[in-house]
């Protein structure tokens, strides 16, 4: 049984309701249409099962491509993956290297567009999209979850920048949802003052070794996922 665009957007009517998005079916397919992407299905797809679904943002001067070298090291039953391509030109100007816009709105926008593009043809679960950046990704989707976090049941923060902690924007007094964060000094002021702020706002954040090897952090992110699903009532 399919689910029907609506319930796989649900979390974004809330944005659509201030004009941030309220993105018709037209203008949604072209934006789909301009900001490749790459999805990633899981082996023995069955399309009667509502599938969790991996959102994933590379880091600058990587490519969509990206989410098939974590999608082998987290799970290829489970899961559907999606990678997002940056929108610029990495400076390098080597071919198939991108890097992000700051602004997160468009951003917002693009994803907005590919979920829905996505969801026309494959069955996502509404409630169970999570959020993963890579990088300079990591710190982009941080800024999203923040923003729209009854959007997505999750997010995972690999290696993100050094001062990720003092490029949030102001967080809600009611934050809700599960963090996985990796990469990053815990003790540095301010990541431990960020991870402070986001847990007494309400995420529940679970800190991943800085130094596991990405094998490791790809069976973590695994079981850091299946707990979430085994331990919430849906």
């Amino acid at each position: 049984m399919r689910v029907p665009n609506e319930r796989l957007l649900h979390g974004f009517s809330e944005a659509a309701a201030d004009n941030e998005l309220g993105l018709s079916a037209d203008v949604s397919r072209r934006l789909a249409q301009e900001h490749p992407y790459e999805l990633v299905l899981p082996e023995n797809y069955e399309p009667g099962y509502a599938y969790p679904l991996l959102v994933f943002l590379h880091d600058d001067g990587a490519n969509e491509q990206h989410i098939h070298r974590w999608m082998n090291l987290i799970s290829r039953q489970n899961f559907l993956g999606l990678g997002i391509r940056a929108p610029l030109l990495d400076t390098s100007m080597l071919p198939g290297r991108f890097r992000w816009a700051r602004r997160r709105r468009p951003l917002y926008r693009q994803l907005h567009a590919i979920l829905n593009d996505v969801n026309e043809q494959w069955n996502i679960h509404p409630q169970r999209i999570v959020l993963m950046g890579e990088g300079t990704g990591a710190l982009l989707s941080l800024r999203i979850w923040l923003r729209h976090f009854r959007s997505f049941s999750g997010l995972i923060a690999i290696r993100p920048e050094a001062d990720w902690g003092s490029k949030l924007p102001p967080l809600s007094t009611n934050l809700e949802g599960r963090m996985l964060l990796t990469g990053s000094d815990a003790t540095a002021p301010s990541s431990a003052a960020a991870l402070d702020g986001l847990a007494e706002n309400g995420a529940e954040i679970y800190l991943a070794p800085a130094d596991c090897t990405n094998q490791e952090l790809g069976t973590t992110i695994e079981a850091w996922l299946m707990a979430g699903i085994s331990t919430t009532i849906w």
